[in-house]
């Protein structure tokens, strides 16, 4: 079984202040149970939030689990999906989020838009 992200967010933010604090890299690492580089990049960066490993999600938690109760309920009244089939609900589900995204981002722009109009308007 590996080891990898065996460790709490707890030890990280303990280990990150003891370094800060003028303890070595390697005490601390050692002491912590965290892995050396992986505390080095941690107090590099400043941050002491334990990020997930691997690539960001497409979906959220969310939207991931409406998803997955979607494709359960087709099973339970007979529909089974083919992998292709799974595929394919994915990708729409992916491509209407990415509408949505863009949508929202549009919606934010005329809102800052008009934010900005009233603030000359009142200047005037």
């Amino acid at each position: 079984m590996s080891k990898h992200g065996q460790w709490s967010e707890d030890c990280l933010k303990t280990a990150v202040a003891a370094v800060k604090d003028g303890s070595s890299v390697r005490s601390a690492a050692a002491a912590s149970g965290i892995p050396r580089k992986t505390l080095a990049d941690y107090v590099k960066r400043g941050t002491v939030t334990k990020r997930s490993p691997g690539p960001p999600t497409t979906f959220s938690a969310r939207d991931e689990d409406e998803l997955v109760a979607r494709i359960i309920r087709l099973q339970r009244v007979g529909f089974p999906l083919s992998s292709a089939d799974r595929d394919k609900m994915t990708e729409e589900a992916r491509q209407k989020r990415r509408e949505d995204d863009r949508e929202y981002r549009r919606m934010r722009k005329l809102k800052n838009i008009d934010k900005s109009i009233k603030e000359l308007s009142c200047r005037e």
